[in-house]
């Protein structure tokens, strides 16, 4: 097995002619979480519909437990335990709380309803809405629901696009408090694609800032990574 779980080396992504991401590379250890920030059309998204098979690299390469899979279709590499949470609410807006779930967990070689059990002790606002029609819940609640859906797949890897967007500093808390818990239990590999700076540098190991398509800094999500960043997105400090 490599070392790594996931390896990015020389990506570059397009849409159409338009150049989205040049040339990046990064790494990620079994457990290890990094965090991609930049403001928006820095190319973070680009990276993670990539990283899940949505968006064909243009040139590069990715590779999952040594595997190349830049060229799977996203089922495939789901089936290889990659989860991907996109930006917005994934989940099925006309079927209720239980039901999401349900279509979460069936893929479980365990028991399905154990697992939707405990996506209701992640989060208790779940178990107390489970009938209710996901489209009527708040917005804190239905990405409460899309976290919960990938959580209880158990992924290896889990990548998720701008988790706090919108959402009250109390549904943040509960939504990273339950990833910390993943990390913890399972070593999920977390590749965190956020705007919120303070949050993202205290949750991930490792942070990459992405300005026009291009890694302009990587390093430890350590005291030092907050004023870097803020110095390249303010423009203080020249990419």
């Amino acid at each position: 097995m490599s070392q790594n779980k996931i390896e990015v080396s020389n990506l570059t992504l397009k849409y159409g002619d338009a150049l989205a991401v040049d040339n990046v590379s990064f790494s990620l250890a079994h457990g290890e979480c990094l965090t991609i920030l930049g403001a928006n059309g820095a190319g973070k998204s680009s990276i993670g519909k990539s990283l899940a098979g949505l968006l064909p690299p243009s040139s590069g390469t990715i590779t999952l437990d040594g595997d190349e899979i830049q060229n799977l279709d996203p089922y495939l590499i789901a089936g290889r335990g990659l989860a991907y949470l996109p930006e917005g609410r994934a989940i099925f807006p006309t079927l209720s709380v239980e039901e999401n779930l349900m279509l979460g967990a069936r893929k479980l070689a365990a028991d399905p309803k154990a697992a939707v059990e405990h996506a209701y002790e992640l989060f208790s606002r779940l178990g107390d809405r489970r009938k209710q029609i996901a489209r009527t819940l708040s917005g804190g609640e239905q990405q409460m629901l899309a976290v919960a859906k990938a959580l209880i797949t158990e992924p290896q890897v889990l990548v998720v696009d701008e988790l706090s967007l919108g959402l009250a500093p109390l549904i943040i808390a509960d939504i990273y408090t339950a990833l910390a818990q993943a990390r913890e239990k399972n070593n999920v590999t977390i590749v965190l694609i956020e705007q919120y700076i303070d949050r993202a540098l205290s949750f991930a190991d490792r942070a990459m800032l992405m300005v026009h398509g291009h890694e302009v800094w990587n390093g430890p999500a350590d005291s030092n990574a907050d004023g870097i960043v803020r110095g390249f997105l303010s423009g203080e400090t020249a990419a």
